[in-house]
Parts: C-alpha cells; sequence; structure tokens
C-alpha cells in the first residue's frame, strides 16, 4: 500500500530554494536520459553529475542523487519519450507559501 502524505509547512525562502534546484537537477538528467534513450542509473550518474553540480553548487550530494533515481524511474515509465520541461516535477511546490514533498511508503 502506498500513501502521499502531503503536509503544509510554512513558507521558508532557503525550502523554496532547495526543491526549485532539486527540480533542475532531475530535469538536467531527465533531458540526458531521453535523449540519449538510457534509465541506467550508473550511465546517467556518469555523464550528469559534475553538470549538475557545477550548475547547482549549493544542492546537496545526495540529492543529487535522489534527483537521478527520480528522474530514471520517470524514464523507465515513459520508455524514453521526451520529458517536456516542468512537465513532471520531482517534487510538488504548490504556491508560495507550501511545500508539498513526494513521500510515499510501502507497508
Amino acid at each position: 500500500m502506498f500513501r502521499t502524505v502531503k503536509v503544509k509547512l510554512p513558507f521558508e525562502q532557503s525550502l523554496y530554494q532547495t526543491a526549485v534546484a532539486f527540480n533542475q537537477a532531475c530535469q538536467t538528467v531527465l533531458d540526458y536520459g531521453s535523449t540519449h534513450k538510457t534509465h541506467n542509473k550508473d550511465r546517467l550518474n556518469k555523464a550528469t553529475y559534475k553538470q549538475v553540480r557545477t550548475a547547482i553548487p549549493n544542492l546537496p550530494s545526495a540529492l543529487v542523487q535522489t534527483a537521478r533515481d527520480e528522474a530514471s524511474e520517470m524514464l523507465k515509465r515513459n520508455s524514453y519519450a521526451t520529458i517536456a520541461k516542468n512537465a513532471y516535477q520531482c517534487v510538488t511546490i504548490t504556491g508560495a507559501s507550501n511545500f508539498t514533498p513526494k513521500q510515499t511508503r510501502s507497508h
């Protein structure tokens, strides 16, 4: 069973900026994977890790890796279809006052 938990948090600029940076990292990997027809995490990592770290230096490496994993799963689901910018987001950012992280757990 999967559950999605939505949590309203008070607006904090740093959290919002992290979510935006995470989505940018995810989109970078999605673009590479759809162009090169791969969802292999190792290939995606080797091709995009340095590029993402250079472009978004304030994003922690663990989130860069998580963005890669999320992008890999999206590419698998969509059979390498070109994923338009912002068609999918790794995390959902709703409004300027709250942030809804995608949180799923299996039981």
